[in-house]
This record gives C-alpha cells, structure tokens and sequence, in this order.
C-alpha cells in the first residue's frame, strides 16, 4: 500500500536525534531483518580457513561508521534515505526494503508496480524482498508470480541500482510443485541450484544479489508451534551441502552472497 509505505519513509525522517533515531530503526526494523536476513555474506567468508573469526562478529545489520562514506553519501541524492553495508558483502541497501509477498495475490500487478515506482523514485528504496513461493498464500496457481511482476518492471531499470533478495524453499513434503521431480522441497545441492535457475528466469535476471534459505531444512518448529517436538525430527541435508552448493553459484556469477532466514541461533553457528 503506498500510503503505509509513505508512511514508514515519512516516521523514519522524523527521527532527528541520533540516538532516538537509532532505537528506533532498530525496533522497526530488527522484526523483518529477523525474518528475512540473519546474515549476508560470501562463501568465502566460511569456507576459506583463513579468514579470521572475529570477522563474523561484523555479520550485523546495524549502522556502521560507513554511513559517514562518500559512497553512501552519494547514494543517499536527493532523498533522505540512508544506505547501510549489509553483514558481509559489498552491498549497499537501503534501510527500508519493500516487501512483495502480496503481488500477485492481494495486490494486482497495477499496484506492485506503482509501489515500485513510489518507493524507489520517490523515496530512494534499492532493496528489494522476493521468494520462490510469492505470493503468500503459497499456491501451484500463483507461485513464483512475485517475481515475475518484478522482473517486469526491471526490464526498464538500470539493474546495477537495484538490490534483490530472495528466497529458496526449506524443507517441506507439501510443497510439492516447485520441482521438476513432483516431489517436496528440501535445500539439497540439486534442489539449491534448481530453485535459482528457476528464479533468474522469473527475474529476468542474470545474478541475484542475496540468496537465502527461507527456512531450514532440518525440523525446526515454525510458522505455528513453537514447542520442540522431538517425534519430528527427521534426517537433514548437511550444512556443508547447503554451503558448497551455494559456493558453486557464487563462482558460476549466479548469486553474489548467500543468507539464512528464520533460522535459530544454533543454525547460524552451525553454518558460521
């Protein structure tokens, strides 16, 4: 909806002291990055041993001392949005990304792209979130239609000026119409590869700036319960599987860095 979005752009300007300011794009923004990004890296921040350690500790979201760069000052133009380092990587995102899991379900196609006009010409927003299964709820007759309204609208747009996140599906014996062998989704090597090349089609796109696995693929009580239920436990692709096969796309150009979503913390340090 425009006039939330407006609304959003408009109570993150009011913010003036900094640190009144910081409290609260940390509150309005820490639900969603809890959801869609625990952390954005490369590859080679895990697999190569020679990296130090303490490096992850600098997988945050938070403001950094780059926000005081040229590079996000030139960013910033003629808006007020401001532009920070996502974890790891090289990317520089705004700190209001626009959600698309309603395109193509709630909101007709008419409306997605006016979102998209509004908030990246008006209001400065780079950062885009997508997934595989868009729009919600997740369906065979929609599914992947999300991204194909963005991919639309990117065909007008300089890609190099717009950050996209997206989603592969975790493990799940519903989800059957997702993959060419009829059967649920699991975050396999094969599965991995097969959901972005599905993806980059949609998008219309060569590269998809950050890729994350929507949930895990081991069990883990979401999207409901919240209680561990050890009867639910179920054999898991490694994490080293997850890892290399993400490896293998950012080498292929594919992807540039690799994320986790509603993920626990024993997930993130199993992976870090």
């Amino acid at each position: 909806d425009p006039r939330s979005l407006r609304a959003t752009v408009e109570r993150a300007r009011s913010a003036r002291d900094p640190l009144r300011a910081a409290e609260g794009r940390m509150r309005s923004f820490i639900p969603y990055l809890a959801s869609v990004c625990c952390l954005a890296v490369s590859s080679e921040a895990f697999l190569a041993p020679s990296r130090p350690v303490h490096g992850v500790r600098r997988m945050t979201m938070a403001a950094t001392s780059a926000s005081r760069s040229v590079a996000i000052r030139e960013a910033r133009k003629a808006t007020d949005m401001r532009y920070n380092k996502l974890g790891d990587s090289d990317l520089l995102v705004s700190e209001v990304c626009l959600g698309t899991m309603t395109w193509g379900k709630q909101n007709s196609e008419a409306e997605a792209m006016r979102q998209l006009d509004m908030a990246c010409d008006k209001y400065g927003v780079n950062f885009l979130d997508t997934a595989e299964g868009y729009p919600i709820p997740l369906q065979p007759e929609t599914a992947g239609d999300t991204d194909r309204m963005i991919g639309k609208w990117m065909a007008n747009r300089n890609r190099e000026k717009i950050v996209i996140a997206s989603k592969l599906c975790g493990s799940s014996r519903r989800l059957t119409w997702f993959r060419e062998d009829g059967k649920g989704t699991r975050a396999t090597r094969k599965q991995i590869i097969e959901s972005v090349e599905k993806s980059l089609t949609r998008l219309g796109t060569d590269y998809i700036d950050l890729m994350q696995i929507h949930w895990p693929d081991r069990y883990v009580p979401l999207f409901g319960p919240n209680k561990y239920d050890i009867s639910m436990e179920t054999a898991a692709v490694s994490f080293e599987e997850q890892l290399e096969a993400m490896n293998e796309l950012i080498q292929q150009g594919k992807i540039r860095n690799w994320g986790l979503s509603n993920e626990t913390p024993f997930g993130v340090m199993a992976f870090v």
